[in-house]
């Protein structure tokens, strides 16, 4: 066994390395997730045990920023190798992805509306236009909506939508529609559609939360018809994140969760809620008595934009300390936070004041202080720390291609290599 090595910056942190897998540190904190992942299956009565959880918190590297398709996403990457473990036991599972990339802010938007991409109106706020997540609206009857095609692309399968949603201090209703379409028409007005229904929001609802709608489940028809969800405003203030949308059995199943977002970092002030990040990622996702809710593994994967906007190292300790700790409480002691370094595909952010090294170290610091439930994952450990002009060309050549020296992010083969290398940790 090896330890990490230690930091001149803030001494060492004794994590044992994983002699299995290169980057791996302190596999033990993983031990809760390793102990319930078994509950993806069916038991001999042929009913679901809960399915196992695994949700991912992180920015544009896992959001999808750079990929052709969200089919070549990294979440829609790890979901389908989890569903494809033993752990899965040939049930068919619910498949619990969010859709949330939007083609444009404008409708129709731009390239195929077949490939999961949500699309919405002008009467929206959003941080980024890139980004569908926390669409705001507060004067206007504000429309977005996605196309799922089933018949084209299986995998768009789905037979129960969840959607996710947050507010301010003020009132407000969210209205879905559910319309079966052979094709993709655009906006309908809401309250024609096959299934409708709202969603009022108060002061007490914090942001992330998780709605079932009663009149979206069993949708079996979807499994051979296309079909649009819109969302919009009907009264007062409303955010949407997206939506998740699962195929087949909710109680069983591997469910991997898309929470990450474009430019997201430690600090993000998406929402106006005082506590941020940590409501919107675990306050819906906790035990709750609810099948859906059974998360077994939360990976942390926020870095690379603290580095860039040179965040305090106190204060990302700190803040990745609290959202690592919301976990272990949320969950009652049930859940293990993996916290994922990214690979560093940027050779600039090694030489500034603050330099990239630094916020590793800061990762394995908190993590060192919660070994009972975190472990590390570094990708860029994986590929062979690249701290160099050099070293990062080489992962953008052939074979590797990990990246390009234009785009900084992972290609559809990174995304892919990330991927690959996070289900081999969580399928041990």
């Amino acid at each position: 066994m090896q330890i990490v090595p230690p930091s001149t910056a803030t001494g060492e942190f004794n994590l044992i390395q994983s002699q299995a897998i290169t980057g791996l540190y302190n596999p033990s904190g993983l031990a809760r997730y390793y102990r319930q992942r078994q509950n993806a299956g069916r038991s001999m009565g042929g009913t679901g045990m809960g399915g196992c959880g695994v949700r991912v918190i992180g920015h544009s590297f896992y959001k999808g920023y750079n990929q052709s398709t969200y089919r070549d996403t990294f979440i829609r990457h790890l979901h389908q190798m989890l569903q494809g473990s033993r752990f899965q036991q040939n049930v068919v599972g619910g498949v619990g992805y969010i859709s949330g990339r939007s083609g444009s802010s404008s409708w129709p938007g731009s390239g195929s509306l077949t490939e999961g991409i949500w699309t919405f109106d002008a009467n929206w706020t959003t941080g980024a236009a890139a980004s569908i997540n926390n669409l705001r609206c507060t004067t206007t009857s504000g429309q977005c909506r996605i196309f799922m095609d089933p018949i084209n692309y299986p995998i768009e399968a789905t037979t129960d939508i969840a959607i996710v949603h947050g507010t301010e201090a003020v009132l407000g209703t969210l209205t879905w529609d559910l319309k079966y379409a052979a094709s993709d028409t655009g906006f309908f007005t809401a309250g024609t559609g096959d299934i409708t229904g709202t969603i009022n929001m108060n002061a007490a609802t914090s942001g992330g939360v998780f709605n079932f709608p009663a009149g979206l489940a069993g949708l079996t028809l979807t499994k051979t018809q296309p079909f649009i969800l819109q969302i919009s405003r009907t009264a007062g203030t409303i955010y949407f994140e997206g939506a998740y949308f699962f195929n087949g059995d909710l109680t069983s199943g591997m469910h991997a969760m898309d929470c990450s977002r474009i430019g997201a970092a430690t600090g993000d002030a998406t929402f106006t809620n005082t506590d941020r990040l940590t409501a919107t990622f675990t306050r819906g996702c906790t035990y709750a008595g609810n099948a859906q809710t059974f998360t077994g593994c939360y990976i942390i994967a926020l870095d690379i934009n603290d580095c860039v906007q040179q965040i305090a190292l106190s204060s990302f300790k700190t803040r990745i300390a609290a959202l690592a700790d919301q976990v272990n409480t949320d969950s009652s002691n049930n859940a293990s936070v993996l916290f994922v370094i990214s690979p560093l595909l940027d050779e600039a952010l090694a030489g500034y004041a603050i330099p990239w090294n630094s916020y590793k170290s800061a990762i394995y610091e908190v993590a060192s202080g919660r070994t009972d439930f975190c472990a590390v994952a570094s990708i860029d450990d994986f590929i062979g720390d690249p701290y160099t002009a050099a070293a990062v060309n080489k992962y953008e050549a052939v074979p590797f291609r990990w990246s390009t020296d234009a785009a900084k992010h992972p290609t559809n083969e990174g995304a892919i290599g990330m991927a690959a290398y996070i289900a081999s940790i969580l399928t041990l």
